[in-house]
């Protein structure tokens, strides 16, 4: 196995409440501010193309506000040099600005402020070659000065309104053409001097500078009430980058992570204002390589930095220091994940490894972890050894594919499937997340095993759950009412994304008239609605904490309670008399209707009694030649597959309030009507049922569709 960074990105916070233990959540970040040396600096890139910040803001969709300025120290007064300090010049602009209304005003929970620094303080003309300021005790300027003066910006910043800050640590130097042994002359230094001397030195400054950064920071966080101070361990994936350039290079010359791709070789004493003897990559080539000159990452490498910052405020890797974002789901894990979890085990979106913890060795042979952050896997490592998994004897696995490539999982798995997957906090940061797990159950999990995806759903929506009792003490007589509209908070969106096709499909062209939504959740079916073709919109949903979203849904498309187009019913599916009595008040003389068309989308899995409320929805309200459309959850006819469906859904109608095993779409498919001389005969004219095409016969989240029209 090839090895992986020597630190984490790792966060603390001074908060230890269930509430904010989660630290910043993906979305949350709208604006970028970065502090530092040439590393950083966008308006002059080092790297002779563009910087990391433009890279980093551009994936994550955020607006980008640099200070940072090449050449610079933490202060001047620590170690000088005539560039344009992180205290003496950069924070003064920045609040300048602030000030004076030349920046926007930048929220304090939607602003991440990153400090990459300290290449200056101890390098060439700093601290390695003595030319730290002397204190006022007499001693020369250390690498503890310099670094807790880098730690100062974030209290700097904090004081000032600041909440969320991105620390990032020193690379290994030792390891640049400059400072490495087998350095040559160059531009940055063209005296003599020791080049094995150099190389050692400077690895301790660089590793205890480090060191003292991450003590630092935990020491600080707890006094900063409501912040999140992360540390971006950006020496150990420049490490990772020199032992795996494969990894991340892609240029088409030969990879190369020794020499730069533009080598100037000087004489000894030669003056600086000269060029040197130049080598220089072009075009493509340029790709192949990890450092652009003698000290500075390559435009390749600064992609690499930047995608993984970005993921720090995408994909919510912002983990609390010593274990309190693990505290809020402790009781959840213990009691659902140990004495289940069995065989080789597969953690979708690992983190730092909490999920290790709830493991009993007994069970588990193999821990699998899926990764994709390569900076958190050293952390995973360790967490794994201690329990006992190691990748020497194979008990231990860590893969940075993503969770949609199957192939790959596999072939680590030498093609055998996993027994247990679990995936806690993961799916909202995955993209076409019920695709991917489909594909997960469907490739790499085998028969009769374990999935623990409920347990995300649980967990995200328990806090918004207890805010919304307080805010209406009613709730707390109906709390399942609060919590599953905040779990369809976090799935609904997703699933109506993955599913556009085929609402567009089947609902578009068919939905007519007056159309009855059953179990409406937060109104996603409005918006496949031909509004030429439907003149009013009946959305049956007896969850009063779903309202609030399906009138905001049904205002911006065209329907409204005012007009008549819209009416919003609060009862049970099974209380025909109930909606019939409120459709009727559509009409001016209160008259007894019938709606056009029916729409049951993932909602009769959750009704009861539920083949009668369907036969009698569709007898009483569905006016003849009306049209029945839906799509369900059904039971499989696979009987692997049924059985397994019978098993979770229990579980699975406390989490998501549907069954998974009922033959919803046979029921409606068979569902027969009374002549008028009491002769039995099918309900519809014309339909039919068809399987949902993007899914596998093996998903246990089994769905068919179906349209019907009503025999007249």
């Amino acid at each position: 196995m090839r090895p992986f960074p020597e630190l984490a990105i790792v966060a603390f916070s001074s908060l230890i409440g269930l509430a904010d233990a989660k630290g910043i959540t993906p979305g949350q970040i709208k604006n970028l501010v970065t502090f530092g040396d040439s590393y950083t600096d966008a308006g002059v890139p080092a790297d002779n193309g563009t910087a990391w910040p433009t890279y980093a803001a551009g994936y994550a969709n955020v607006s980008l506000f640099p200070f940072a300025k090449s050449g610079a120290t933490c202060s001047n007064n620590i170690t000088f040099r005539p560039f344009p300090s992180l205290f003496e010049s950069q924070l003064p602009d920045f609040f300048a600005e602030k000030k004076n209304g030349t920046l926007p005003k930048l929220e304090g929970k939607e602003t991440l402020y990153t400090l990459w620094i300290g290449t200056n303080d101890v390098g060439a003309n700093g601290l390695l070659t003595g030319h730290g300021a002397i204190l006022e005790d007499g001693e020369r300027v250390s690498v503890v000065d310099t670094v807790t003066c880098a730690v100062n910006w974030v209290k700097t910043l904090y004081d000032s309104g600041a909440r969320n800050f991105l620390f990032q640590n020193m690379i290994p130097l030792q390891h640049t053409p400059l400072y490495s042994a087998d350095s040559y002359i160059n531009h940055y230094w063209t005296l003599e001097r020791n080049t094995t001397q150099w190389t050692v030195s400077m690895a301790e400054l660089v590793i205890s500078g480090n060191k003292i950064a991450q003590l630092l920071l935990k020491a600080l966080a707890p006094s900063l009430s409501g912040a999140h101070v992360g540390l971006f361990d950006s020496y150990g994936l420049l490490k990772d980058m020199i032992a795996n350039p494969s990894m991340y290079l892609n240029g088409t010359a030969p990879l190369n992570v020794t020499i730069p791709l533009k080598s100037c070789v000087y004489q000894l004493n030669e003056s600086t204002s000269d060029t040197g003897v130049c080598t220089v990559a072009q075009g493509t080539d340029r790709d192949s390589y990890l450092w652009y000159d003698e000290l500075h990452p390559s435009e390749q490498a600064d992609r690499m930095v930047a995608k993984e910052i970005a993921k720090t405020f995408m994909s919510n890797v912002w983990l609390v220091f010593a274990g309190p974002t693990d505290e809020g789901g402790r009781g959840v894990k213990q009691g659902l994940i140990t004495p289940n979890a069995y065989g080789t085990v597969l953690d979708v979106g690992a983190g730092l490894g909490h999920t290790i913890a709830y493991l009993d060795r007994t069970k588990v042979t193999r821990y699998v972890a899926l990764e994709p952050s390569l900076s958190l896997h050293q952390c995973i490592r360790k967490m794994a050894n201690e329990a006992g998994y190691t990748e020497s004897d194979g008990s231990l696995i860590i893969l940075s594919c993503g969770a949609d490539d199957t192939l790959a999982i596999l072939q680590a798995l030498d093609n055998t499937p996993a027994d247990t997957i679990i995936a806690v906090l993961v799916a909202c940061s995955i993209s076409s997340g019920e695709k991917v797990f489909q594909k997960l159950i469907r490739d790499v999990l085998s028969p009769g095993a374990i999935l623990f995806h409920m347990i995300e759903h649980i967990r995200q929506a328990l806090i918004p759950t207890l805010k919304d009792i307080y805010a209406n003490p009613y709730l707390i007589f109906h709390p399942f009412y609060a919590f599953f509209s905040n779990v369809w908070a976090i799935l609904g969106p997703g699933m109506d994304e993955n599913e556009q096709e085929i609402k567009r499909n089947l609902i578009t062209p068919r939905a007519r008239g007056v159309v009855l939504d059953l179990g409406a959740g937060h109104g996603h079916t409005i918006k496949y609605l031909d509004r030429s073709k439907v003149k009013k919109y009946i959305a049956l949903e007896p969850n009063m904490c779903m309202h609030s979203k399906i009138r905001e849904m049904a205002s911006s498309h065209g329907f409204t309670e005012s007009d008549g187009t819209f009416l919003l019913i609060e009862c049970s599916a099974s209380d025909v008399h109930s909606i019939l009595f409120q459709i009727s008040t559509l009409e001016k003389q209160h008259k007894e209707i019938q709606v056009d068309t029916i729409i049951s989308f993932r909602s009769a899995c959750g009704f009861p009694s539920p083949e009668n409320t369907l036969q009698r929805l569709v007898r009483d309200v569905l006016k003849p030649g009306g049209r029945f459309l839906f799509f369900e959850h059904v039971l499989s006819e696979r009987k692997d597959v049924a059985w397994w469906q019978r098993f979770w859904a229990p579980v699975w109608e406390i989490v998501g309030q549907c069954r998974l095993d009922r033959k919803t779409d046979r029921w409606i498919e068979e569902m027969k009507d009374v002549d008028g001389q009491g002769r039995k005969i099918s309900m519809w004219s014309e339909g039919e049922v068809m399987d949902n095409p993007d899914e596998p016969e093996e998903s246990l989240f089994h769905n068919r569709l179906g349209q019907f029209v009503k025999h007249v």
